[in-house]
């Protein structure tokens, strides 16, 4: 048996909210492609919004009227909750 290696590239962007001079919120998104999809996907990655600017939105407008999953797809949860099966939107 062979073990065969491909270096695959991907590209990543790390986005944060800086209010007041202090970051209250922060993501990675990596940019990859594989054999199974024909277009470019993202992975989201340490996803945290610091618990003073939860709910409040960009612009600190409540957040709670917002359809959560609208147009994306859940296909892991945080690794400290249990996965939830993802919604159509």
């Amino acid at each position: 048996m062979d073990i065969m290696k491909d270096v695959v590239k991907a590209e990543g962007v790390r986005f944060s909210l800086v209010r007041e001079g202090r970051e209250v919120a922060r993501a990675h998104v990596y940019l990859m492609t594989n054999n199974l999809h024909d277009h470019p996907f993202a992975l989201l990655e340490d996803v945290f919004v610091d618990e003073s600017a939860r709910g409040k939105g960009l612009d600190g407008r409540s957040t709670s009227g917002h359809r959560r999953g609208a147009g994306a797809r859940v296909l892991q949860n945080d690794r400290h909750q249990p996965p939830r099966p993802s919604q159509s939107p």
